[in-house]
């Protein structure tokens, strides 16, 4: 089973709210399934973002229950839609590097293609609710991705403050006890 599969497994069998079904089809629809998870940092490669959205899944379910969240549907939505604003959102490009030997060569990369300037969190929570509605907790977990880790470990939000989207375990391995991998090669960008 590759990660679109996955997810698009765990997606149907814990979120069934209305308009689930509609959301889906709209992120299948997007290059969700095929986008980085970001330009240089984690999951920088094709399929990125839903690995990495799987992985906060595992890592939050994994952690224990959350006194005050009712639901495995709410730790789904949490988790698996916490970067939907990223669905369409980079583009291939190329960049200019030195190789091993000090010489220029044009390598590949990904560079943001911001169509909808909105606040990260804010813009997941938004692009969720075109389609469902949220709780006011499963809005407000939105607002811990700008506290992801690994560019902001000191900032992490507390699990009796707020949902854990992101957890300790920021190593990028080849795969984890899920199965879910990366492939050999990332696609890395400056700046």
């Amino acid at each position: 089973m590759d990660n679109k599969e996955r997810f698009i497994e765990i997606f149907t069998s814990q979120i069934h709210r209305p308009g689930a079904a509609e959301l889906l089809e709209w992120l299948e629809s997007t290059d969700f399934f095929e986008a980085p998870a970001s330009t240089h940092y984690h999951g920088s490669y094709p399929g990125g973002l839903v690995e990495h959205s799987l992985n906060v899944y595992y890592e939050l379910i994994g952690a224990g229950r959350v006194p005050g969240v009712p639901t495995a549907e709410t730790y789904a939505v949490v988790a698996l839609l916490h970067d939907i604003c990223k669905a369409d959102f980079y583009a291939q490009s190329t960049r200019n590097q030195k190789n091993s030997d000090g010489k220029w060569e044009t390598v590949p990369c990904y560079t943001v293609r911001e169509k909808f300037p909105f606040g990260h969190g804010e813009k997941s929570a938004f692009l969720v609710q075109r389609f469902m509605l949220l709780t006011d907790a499963e809005a407000l977990a939105r607002a811990a991705v700008r506290f992801c880790p690994p560019l902001w470990p000191q900032r992490r939000l507390s699990m009796h403050s707020m949902l854990p989207i992101c957890g300790p375990n920021r190593k990028r391995t080849r795969s984890n006890e899920h199965g879910v991998g990366r492939p050999a090669t990332a696609l890395p960008c400056a700046g």
